[in-house]
């Protein structure tokens, strides 16, 4: 599924904080969301980059909505490999 390892790491309230670099735990973190209705939806983009970098920086605004979380707008910190068009960094705030 995934081309390379990515970094993920999200403020998930009630249980604190999630960090994975795996792909199993990723999967079931995802799950685990998906159970609670988890929706995010990205409301704002901003992408820097810099010549001759393979890589560029995201800083995404996004409405989550769950049925254990208060809704809220987060941001985010992320990366893309543009070479091979695949997020390796996301860093997400909760609400």
């Amino acid at each position: 599924m995934f081309q390379r390892s990515v970094i993920f790491s999200a403020s998930n309230p009630p249980d604190g904080f999630f960090l994975s670099s795996g792909q199993p735990a990723l999967l079931d973190y995802f799950s685990q969301r998906h159970a609670h209705g988890e929706t995010l939806e990205l409301t704002a983009l901003q992408v820097s980059y810099r010549e001759g970098s393979n890589e560029a920086g995201l800083a995404p605004r996004i409405n989550r909505r769950a049925d254990d979380i208060a809704a809220g707008v987060i941001g985010a910190k992320a990366a893309i490999d543009c070479n091979d068009r695949a997020i390796v960094l996301w860093n997400q705030g909760g609400p």
